[in-house]
């Protein structure tokens, strides 16, 4: 009786977690995201940032930032169209972000050459 107990407890308590687990999860995705465009945000932004300038100074590959100012009363709709068609007109290792200063701005990250696959970015 006290084993069945004890089973049923540890149970309770690995649910607990995975279910800790998924929330934590969740809240860091969503920390990490723009609800209005879906772009990454500015925290998002810095941390790829670092990992990116660390290692184009290793491998000594110059890096490249893009900004596109859209203005600070711009309609979500016109947000969400731009953030689809910089994902469309760059490669998917390029995200676009949108960092807090400019609450209205898409900010994306270009290495000139992708580090996974060898392919060469052009921002048009």
């Amino acid at each position: 009786m006290l084993l069945a107990l004890a089973l049923v407890a540890i149970a309770a308590l690995v649910g607990v977690t995975l279910a800790l687990r998924t929330s934590l999860e969740r809240e860091r995705r969503l920390a990490r995201t723009d609800v209005v465009t879906g772009v990454r945000t500015a925290r998002a932004f810095y941390e790829a940032a670092a990992a990116e300038i660390e290692r184009a100074r290793r491998y000594q590959h110059p890096f490249s930032v893009a900004a596109v100012h859209l203005g600070h009363r711009v309609p979500d709709e016109l947000l969400r169209a731009t953030a689809v068609a910089l994902r469309l007109a760059l490669r998917a290792c390029s995200c676009p972000r949108r960092p807090p200063p400019r609450p209205r701005s898409c900010l994306r990250n270009f290495a000139p050459v992708c580090w996974t696959c060898g392919l060469v970015t052009v921002a048009r």
